[in-house]
């Protein structure tokens, strides 16, 4: 991987847990169409929830002893939001954008 960041598709992070949902985690994802599983086998498609939207998102392996991975999540407002605490990463295939 690079030094400067590999650009990630999806990433769940900051896992916590509520009293009314039990298990969550925090997600952000690249592009316009959310996917997920049916209890059919099958796929459902919609519009990408705004919470999750994110322009780019850009992991990056750690450097040196004692350092930790991360990744930068540049959302369409202008934030940039940086996580250590990663639960699953979705890297890009190779050519996509």
């Amino acid at each position: 991987m690079m030094s400067d960041g590999v650009l990630v598709k999806e990433i769940s992070y900051d896992w916590f847990y509520s009293a009314e949902n039990g298990e969550e985690v925090c997600r952000a994802m690249v592009g316009d169409i959310y996917c997920y599983p049916t209890h059919s086998g099958g796929w459902h498609e919609m519009p990408m929830p705004e919470a999750y939207k994110a322009d780019k998102i850009v992991y990056h392996e750690p450097r040196g002893e004692g350092d930790r991975h991360y990744a930068d999540i540049y959302k369409p407002d202008g934030t940039v939001i940086r996580t250590f605490n990663l639960n699953s990463i979705t890297f890009m295939k190779d050519g996509e954008v």
